[in-house]
């Protein structure tokens, strides 16, 4: 089984409201996709697992199914560098693969906050 992540990265901004009054902070997510050729061995999912500033033990973030090729991790924070790779996974035999290539990216810093109730004076 081969896994091979590349970087085809999309970033999502969303502003966190608190109370409704002024943004507290702007969440960003990534979005990375992987190609994978089967062999007589069919993996049942995909294991992604991400690790923080590129040092330390990968944890397991998410378990995808075998038939999507891409993960939108939700919890990166902006300015951190972060580092992730992808296994595969039969859920019956419960046999996981090797690890794919890493995939390390840099998270940009945050954008600057868009003003807002623009109206007439």
């Amino acid at each position: 089984m081969s896994v091979v992540c590349r970087v085809v990265v999309w970033l999502a901004v969303a502003t966190v409201w608190l109370w409704g009054l002024v943004p507290a902070a702007q969440a960003a997510s990534l979005g990375m996709r992987w190609d994978y050729t089967p062999n007589s061995h069919v993996a049942t999912h995909f294991k992604v697992y991400r690790q923080e500033q590129c040092v330390g033990a990968f944890v397991l973030l998410a378990t995808v199914p075998a038939t999507q090729l891409t993960y939108t991790d939700g919890s990166v924070v902006y300015t951190k560098l972060y580092c992730w790779h992808v296994t595969t996974f039969d859920a019956v035999s419960q046999e996981e693969s090797a690890s794919s290539n890493v995939l390390r990216f840099q998270m940009p810093v945050e954008p600057l906050a868009v003003p807002e109730n623009v109206r007439l004076q």
